[in-house]
């Protein structure tokens, strides 16, 4: 049987295929779009008319939706893990960069675009690229803003964790297990921080998890 953690890695990888998927379709009409306004290319393929061939905007919508769709979901995971940024399984590291590089890779695409122009080697710019690129850029810079507050916030968890951990290990023995909204209250802190304590303790093997949703519990999972 799945669990939970491997289900939440599928739905990512196959979130992230499909928007590799629609990257290169749509960098390939742009692309296609910009090789074209070459006179050479023009001459060369016998375009007398505008090229027909290029990114929709119908296109951009579906590529910024699955985009913004990965950014985010890839953002949720990386606030809901209880893990630590450098303790991050390799894989899902490897997402949050593989994810980085597909919009860095667009900024590039448009500042060779704008040198092309510049030069007047092509006469126009190829259509949807700038839009593409720009809404891109702002889903990248979303997400190192995202990543500033979560240090913010870890660093602040550890401190959390260290006032509280004995608090809750001392409890579990006392009282032999421990939920989320006893934790929370017990320690005086929010549900949020009370979750990533609990799981935290879990990971590093001092208490073990019993139940799931809201009747799970956490018991000590050795003798203390």
């Amino acid at each position: 049987m799945a669990t939970t953690e491997t289900l939440k890695n599928e739905r990512m990888e196959t979130l992230f295929l499909l928007t590799l998927l629609a990257t290169l379709v749509q960098a390939g009409f742009i692309l296609w779009d910009l090789v074209t306004l070459f006179p050479a290319v023009e001459k060369l393929l016998g375009l007398a008319k505008p090229n027909t061939i290029y990114a929709s905007a119908l296109m951009s919508n579906l590529y910024l939706a699955l985009l913004g769709a990965y950014a985010g979901y890839k953002e949720f995971q990386r606030w809901t893990d209880s893990a630590q940024p450098q303790d991050l399984p390799d894989a899902q590291t490897t997402r949050f960069k593989r994810g980085e590089l597909i919009v860095s890779s667009w900024i590039i695409l448009a500042i060779f675009a704008i040198a092309l122009w510049q030069l007047q080697l092509i006469s126009r710019l190829p259509n949807e690229l700038f839009r593409t690129a720009f809404q891109s850029f702002g889903i990248l810079f979303g997400t190192y803003a995202s990543k500033g507050l979560f240090s913010k916030a870890k660093s602040k968890d550890t401190k959390i964790a260290q006032d509280s951990t004995q608090k809750v290990i001392d409890y579990v023995k006392s009282n032999g297990s421990i939920d989320t909204e006893t934790c929370q209250k017990f320690c005086l802190i929010s549900r949020f921080r009370a979750y990533r304590l609990l799981k935290r303790l879990e990971s590093e093997g001092t208490l073990k998890k019993e139940g799931a949703g809201k009747r799970a519990r956490y018991v000590l999972a050795t003798a203390q």
